[in-house]
């Protein structure tokens, strides 16, 4: 894979973008400033909540997120770096269009569907003290829930799994008093398909 074939790739990308009428998406780079925590916090916290809201942009957040996350920490000058993370982020581009393309018909409903609304307590925006219950609606047919907790950055700091419509957390030395954190679940369904709750925020207080 050359330079000109990772720029025909990026432009088919955002033409694909813009011819599904997906304007009002944050666009790649945007995407890549929230996972690398730049920006205005409520700006990058607004699109975090898009993109939890969006399955086309989640599923382009999960790739990045893998390729950000696997991508070696380069050790050079200011330039260098500055020129190595916009060949990264070009690339990023290129391969998660070219992924999504060819993976869009076979998504899981987490995947194509918009999330719905299943969550029940704490309220979204609250401001608690660890441990607290959360508790979601039952799914009809779920087989299991999955439990997670996102950072700013979009990355999940706590998962658990459970058969259960409630689940107690503990503090972890993971979370940090005050920051803000979001919270869903995704209900895993027959078949592989899966549906997702549309995220709560909560906050920390220290006790």
């Amino acid at each position: 894979m050359n330079d000109a074939q990772l720029r025909e790739w990026y432009t088919e990308g955002l033409a694909a973008r813009a011819g599904a009428g997906r304007t009002e998406c944050p666009k790649p780079a945007e995407l890549q400033a929230v996972l690398e925590r730049r920006g205005g916090e409520e700006e990058r916290l607004a699109r975090l909540d898009h993109v939890m809201a969006c399955p086309e942009c989640l599923r382009e957040f999960e790739l990045l997120r893998t390729i950000h996350s696997a991508a070696p920490r380069p050790r050079y000058g200011a330039r260098v770096l500055a020129l190595a993370a916009s060949v990264a982020l070009l690339a990023s581009a290129a391969v998660l269009w070219r992924a999504t393309s060819l993976t869009t018909s076979g998504a899981p409903d987490t995947l194509r569907g918009q999330a719905v609304s299943l969550l029940l307590q704490p309220v979204d925006g609250a401001l608690l003290e660890l441990p607290a219950t959360f508790a979601w609606q039952a799914v009809e047919g779920a087989r299991r829930y999955r439990f997670e907790f996102i950072d700013e950055g979009g990355d999940v700091v706590i998962t658990r799994q459970t058969t259960d419509t409630t689940l107690a957390v503990a503090m972890d030395s993971t979370l940090v008093a005050g920051a803000t954190y979001r919270w869903w679940i995704i209900a895993d369904l027959a078949g592989g398909r899966q549906l997702r709750a549309v995220p709560w925020r909560v906050r920390f207080q220290p006790k």
